[in-house]
């Protein structure tokens, strides 16, 4: 499909990617990553700077790591 990418990031001294999802929605674009089988979905705020819209038990649960996350998002914003 040509709306899926894959997001390199450097963490802990690993290469990981990431599989992802460009969905439009009239004006907005949001990006859906796959974080270890977890569907997190990055949108880009006033700013330009993206934020992640998720469950909150995902973060309770720890199955999301921060860091990571934040480290996705720099890769994003840096493109």
């Amino acid at each position: 499909m040509e709306n899926e990418i894959q997001i390199p990031v450097r963490y802990r001294g690993e290469d990981i990617f990431f599989e992802a999802e460009i969905i439009t929605k009239g004006y907005t674009r949001q990006i859906v990553v796959d974080i270890n089988g977890t569907k997190v979905s990055l949108e880009q705020d006033e700013e330009g700077k993206y934020r992640g819209m998720m469950d909150p038990t995902v973060i309770q649960e720890k199955r999301i790591d921060l860091q990571l996350l934040q480290s996705i998002v720099e890769v994003l914003e840096a493109l």
